[in-house]
């Protein structure tokens, strides 16, 4: 981080404010968007705000199982870091995203990724439009209690609502809240140790319904992994039941520890260990309600930063790997009439219905050239990244086994040059993803009975998810911006326009296409 003082260079107030980034700031010191708030306090720089407005259209088929071909996002952000006094910072930020996609089918849920189950369209003829609301607020505080120890408390808090328009229709609410409260402190000149408590409830509340009256069946699939599982029509009861709004609820709660290593002024090796336990259900919680669905899993998540800083340059090194292992299970139950009529359930034990297993991990060098204040005229990034899935779905005596990954290689590099009385930046990238695994494999516990038959399965999303996760492809895109002071304000105000377009050298079965285009603008102001 540079110091204030090193803007006394420039001849006026001006000079410095273009001579500010956001990024460079929020990056150049690991601790500020770290899961310890109490890092907060090592934020070296002048109070800096940014705020923007954003619009994306993205176009094209290569595209995950659930996603949009077409799609639009609008949207705005603001985001700050303010020093109340000498021994207190805070950080917020506000965003809200208007989501709108067309073409869209597969699962009935807002985020897809790590799901213990899946309720997906068993039919590919009705897709639809879907819209989708995401807020998000996030508020942290770190302040010096005593001597340079440091206590600090953060709270993330997003809420979404999410419909898709023809039937079979759903309607979604989601609330996702992390809460961290954790203390550090430099033990010697040369080691900083941090640790904090960590909290996240996540509950999306679905409820299934059709426009009018329709003599067609609508099914869904109950997915236990790798789109097989059983089928269950629209009605009544069951896991899509038309007259209750189900819960799906997931709670961690772990903790996390860092370590900072600074044998010099200029390098830092700095490490983060975070331990969580997860469990959740799927349904209601009551002798009257079904809870359909209970999973648990641990999570690893390791984060590590060696960077290196000097007057005009920086140089860092990040590392990172998360692991999750994942068990679900189907609770068995029957619903029962009492004496005086009134019914409820009656449960008779759990069957595994999936062992799931996620890796992701990711290595990369940033360099920042030639700095200027708060500036790089040159930003260099090469990062390799890659995740493996592994799960296997259970129906008894069938199962399903898939091993899939991928790594995609990334090259980043970024000029910002001064043009008059603005900053001209200039951005390209380039990526390429491969990746390995079969789609799936099938085979039995025991030889089926004659009256068994095979499990139900939507091999279309199989495909699509396949070859958007492990197609040879490679994406190409660039971003310009221009930066000027707005006359009579003391707002650093930008225009960015960018494109992106991302192509897979292979298609498989079901691929709705190979190409993938996104165009992106936005208008803020920085101050």
């Amino acid at each position: 981080m540079v110091p204030y003082r090193l803007f006394a260079q420039y001849s006026t107030k001006s000079d410095s404010l273009l001579l500010r980034d956001f990024e460079y700031v929020k990056h150049g010191n690991v601790w500020l968007s770290s899961d310890n708030a109490s890092g907060l306090t090592q934020f070296s720089s002048r109070n800096i705000n940014q705020a923007d407005v954003y619009a994306r259209y993205a176009k094209g088929g290569l595209v995950d199982y659930s996603d949009a071909t077409r799609s639009l996002n609008v949207g705005a952000n603001v985001e700050s870091y303010f020093r109340l006094s000498s021994r207190t910072v805070v950080y917020g930020t506000m965003s809200y995203d208007n989501f709108s996609g067309k073409n869209m089918l597969g699962s009935a849920f807002i985020n897809t990724s790590r799901l213990p189950f899946n309720i997906v369209e068993d039919s590919l003829t009705n897709p639809g439009k879907k819209h989708r609301d995401t807020y998000r607020l996030v508020g942290a505080v770190g302040s010096k209690v005593w001597r340079q120890l440091s206590l600090g408390a953060k709270i993330d808090f997003t809420a979404a609502n999410y419909a898709k328009y023809k039937d079979l229709r759903h309607k979604n609410k989601m609330l996702d809240m992390t809460l961290t409260a954790g203390l550090s402190a430099p033990v010697t000149s040369f080691l900083t140790i941090g640790a904090n408590y960590y909290y996240r409830r996540n509950i999306e509340s679905v409820i299934f319904s059709m426009y009018g009256k329709n003599e067609k069946t609508y099914k869904s699939l109950i997915e236990y992994g790798a789109f097989i599982g059983l089928p269950e029509g629209f009605g009544n009861a069951g896991l899509t039941d038309k007259t209750t709004e189900m819960p799906f609820v997931n709670e961690y709660q772990g903790a996390t520890v860092q370590l900072e290593l600074r044998p010099t002024r200029s390098l830092s090796f700095y490490n983060s260990f975070r331990m969580t336990y997860r469990d959740g259900y799927y349904g209601r919680k009551s002798p009257y309600t079904i809870t359909f669905t209970n999973h648990s899993s641990h999570c690893y998540t390791y984060e590590g930063q060696l960077s290196y800083k000097a007057a005009s340059l920086s140089h860092i090194v990040d590392a990172s790997v998360d692991v999750e292992n994942l068990e679900n299970r189907f609770n068995i139950y029957r619903s029962l009439t009492n004496e005086a009529g009134a019914s409820y359930n009656n449960y008779y034990g759990d069957t595994k219905s999936a062992d799931k297993v996620w890796i992701n991990w990711h290595a990369g060098y940033t360099a920042n050239l030639n700095v200027r204040g708060e500036l790089p005229s040159w930003i260099l990034n090469l990062s390799v990244s890659g995740i493996q899935r592994k799960q296997t779905a259970y129906l008894y005596p069938y199962f399903r086994r898939q091993n899939i990954k991928n790594v995609q290689t990334q090259l980043a590099v970024c000029r910002n040059q001064m043009i008059g009385k603005g900053v001209l930046s200039l951005s390209l990238q380039f990526a390429y993803l491969n990746g390995s695994g079969e789609p799936y494999e099938d085979g039995t516990f025991a030889t089926p009975s004659d009256k068994q038959s095979d499990p139900d399965n939507v091999n279309a999303y199989l495909y699509r998810e396949y070859q958007y996760l492990t197609a040879s492809q490679y994406s190409v895109g660039g971003n310009v911006k221009y930066s000027f002071i707005m006359p009579a304000t003391r707002m650093k105000t930008f225009v960015m326009l960018g494109v992106n377009h991302r192509k897979a050298n292979e298609t498989y079965d079901f691929s709705q296409g190979r190409d993938h285009t996104t165009l992106c603008c936005s208008i803020g102001c920085l101050f």
